[in-house]
């Protein structure tokens, strides 16, 4: 006789493309963000007027943004809830340095909403 197959052993569904989607725009966006960090924050650095913040929101934005994508992929409610951090300090870094929206802004917002409407996924 044929043991009934266990529901947990199981292959897990793959992620719907609205978290496909959003999970690799994150990674792209996060990748570019620690770029710019780099290519912005160390010149900052060592500047007449010395910053720290841009390198510092840029790489959290960036870390923020990959862990997120990964775990969106993962179909975790984390990744929904770092996305979410990410855009709030592209928002706010934009405030705190006087600086018209960003197209990062813009992608972490479409990233943003592509993951709410998938959020019945996530766990």
């Amino acid at each position: 006789m044929q043991p009934s197959p266990d529901p947990a052993s199981a292959a897990p569904t793959p992620p719907s493309s609205k978290l496909r989607i959003a999970s690799t725009l994150a990674w792209l966006a996060g990748i570019l963000a620690s770029l710019v960090a780099v290519a912005i924050g160390i010149p900052a650095l060592v500047g007449d007027q010395p910053s720290a913040f841009p390198f510092v929101a840029n790489l959290v934005v960036g870390i923020a943004l990959c862990a997120g994508g990964y775990f969106l992929r993962q179909k975790r409610r984390l990744g929904l809830m770092l996305v979410a951090a990410a855009w709030a300090v592209v928002g706010l870094s934009s405030v705190l340095l006087h600086t018209s929206g960003s197209a990062g802004f813009g992608v972490v917002l479409v990233v943003l909403v592509l993951a709410l409407l998938a959020r019945g996924e996530l766990s």
